[in-house]
């Protein structure tokens, strides 16, 4: 199309030049952005003393996240600029709008784990870090502590089957396989998981703590 060729040629240029100036200035700022620290008050240290270095663990790979971002739309940008992809045709039409919904569940989903963790885990040491009058007892560490561990695999569990059901896999035949798994390993170490669900109980029951003094058949 010669005679509109000059019109598509200052078209995309313009467009390409905007991309990389505006692209390369975000880069730049995230690069900025991601090197600082995130710091925390000193009260909501005292309160929750691990909560300053999780947020900062976490930052990495939230500025990853929009590194990628941002690169697909700089690149989605330029397609468009030569007409080599319209974008705004394959979002409204076809698979496009499926894609986004399925990109942007599976990052609330994460997002909603990661408060989750957040928030529990912070509670849990902040009990564990009271000092003083109020300072935990060992019954209260050790329960705090498995329960710890306990949301770990529970969140964990549940997100990657969440995110495997909003990629359209089908995680009805994973929880039965599971189940299953479970019952086995229950009958095969039923003395196991009955010694620790015994434990729990005596914790939670407090029927027995440090320093406890016993005597059976003359025995201490």
């Amino acid at each position: 199309d010669q005679q509109n060729a000059l019109t598509y040629m200052a078209q995309g240029s313009l467009q390409t030049l905007l991309t990389l100036m505006f692209g390369g200035a975000l880069f730049l700022l995230i690069n900025s952005l991601a090197s600082h620290h995130i710091h925390l008050a000193p009260r909501w240290n005292e309160y929750f003393p691990l909560l300053e270095d999780r947020l900062n663990s976490y930052v990495p790979t939230f500025f990853s996240i929009v590194r990628l971002f941002l690169l697909a739309a700089i690149v989605f940008s330029l397609l468009d600029a030569w007409r080599l992809f319209n974008f705004k045709v394959w979002v409204s039409h076809g698979q496009g709008m499926i894609i986004l919904h399925t990109v942007l569940r599976i990052a609330l989903v994460c997002v909603v784990a990661a408060l989750s963790w957040l928030i529990l885990a912070s509670f849990i040491e902040h009990r564990l870090a009271i000092s003083g009058a109020h300072m935990p007892s060992e019954r209260e560490r050790t329960l705090l502590m498995l329960f710890k561990n306990a949301l770990v695999i529970i969140i964990s569990t549940l997100t990657v089957l969440v995110v495997l059901s909003q990629l359209g896999i089908d995680i009805g035949p994973l929880i039965a396989g599971a189940g299953v798994v479970g019952l086995a390993v229950g009958f095969g170490a039923q003395k196991l998981v009955q010694d620790v669900i015994t434990g729990v109980f005596i914790q939670l029951e407090n029927g027995m703590n440090q320093n406890d003094v016993v005597e059976v058949a003359g025995l201490f």
